[in-house]
């Protein structure tokens, strides 16, 4: 890993270089470099080290704030009124296909790939989708690690462990951050930077059927709760800080850390609902918490699957930035 070290690669110099020479093994290793020192450069290059930050009451107004900051449905996407328009018109044009076309749904996930791999057939362009997507990545990276280093304490961990933090928590972050942009009446969900998708056009192409399916059911769980933007950004934080799914240098820092932020959301909640209501609330969020970590299972077993694939690692050699270096 190229930790600490200002390593600016461009997606189209990332391509040329990880897809350069004649041995696979080089290759593979030259992306895993690459994105390695992309995730290091977004946390290292961050002036504002915030290691004085502590956990108290006044954590919760600036997570807040920071959680406002990242736009992690895109700029245009975090306003409520035009996410509910292009959701609806996302709707409506699929139906119009659907309509016109037939649905998609009975075309397995290897019938998909050999369409694309064998005769460059794109249904509903999500291969297009995808690649503009995996190419943009770096923005939402960038977004991700200052969130992250406002966090007490993150940044007086070792490079090494906020780097393994990210990648092992970032799929229950990132269903946290996008589960308002789930839209059960249209079947229809948000994805980082805004991307719409109809879970039909999602499930079997990248994605599994199954991973989609779970993920859809935890935005579901995840909506009747109700969270507050405070509940949000503070179990986003927690949810950053959990040491139990990777190996770390200082794992007390991390569990001590994420214990204070369990208590200062309990306190908060007890504040805001009495005693009785707010023990049940936080017991509610638990709950949500040890389900989504059955999602995270499924998907990390697809995003590797994914990053594994021939193709993807020839159009889009950055995209597995956020692999865990081990199976979760």
């Amino acid at each position: 890993m190229l930790e600490g070290k200002e390593v600016i690669v461009s997606p189209n110099e990332a391509s040329t270089r990880a897809t350069a020479g004649t041995d696979k093994n080089s290759t593979v290793s030259t992306a895993l470099d690459m994105c390695e020192a992309m995730l290091s450069r977004n946390i290292s290059k961050l002036q504002d080290q915030c290691e004085n930050v502590r956990v108290s009451a006044d954590l919760v107004e600036s997570l807040v704030q920071n959680m406002d900051k990242m736009k992690i449905m895109g700029e245009e996407m975090s306003i409520a009124e035009v996410r509910e328009a292009r959701i609806k018109e996302h709707y409506e044009n699929y139906m119009t296909k659907v309509a016109m076309f037939g649905s998609m749904s009975g075309v397995s996930k290897d019938e998909y790939h050999n369409l694309l791999k064998n005769y460059d057939i794109d249904l509903d362009d999500q291969w297009k989708v995808f690649k503009d997507f995996a190419l943009n990545l770096e923005s939402v990276i960038g977004r991700y690690c200052r969130f992250a280093k406002q966090l007490p304490n993150f940044a007086k961990l070792s490079l090494n462990d906020q780097v393994s933090l990210l990648k092992h928590t970032h799929c229950d972050f990132f269903i946290l951050m996008l589960h308002k942009g789930y839209k059960p009446e249209y079947n229809i969900f948000l994805e980082l930077n805004g991307l719409i998708y109809h879970v039909e056009e999602a499930s079997d192409r990248l994605l599994s059927r199954n991973s989609v399916s779970l993920m859809v059911q935890m935005f579901d769980r995840l909506q009747k709760l109700n969270l507050t933007d405070g509940e949000t950004a503070l179990v986003g934080a927690i949810i950053t800080m959990s040491s139990d799914q990777c190996e770390l240098e200082n794992s007390t820092l991390v569990e001590s850390t994420q214990l204070d932020l369990c208590n200062l959301l309990r306190q908060n909640m007890k504040d805001l609902y009495g005693e009785r209501n707010g023990s049940i609330r936080f017991a509610k969020i638990v709950d949500r918490l040890t389900t989504l970590r059955e999602v995270s299972v499924q998907y990390y077993k697809d995003y590797r699957s994914i990053c594994e694939d021939k193709l993807v690692q020839k159009e889009t050699p950055l995209f597995d930035i956020l692999l865990p270096d081990n199976d979760v």
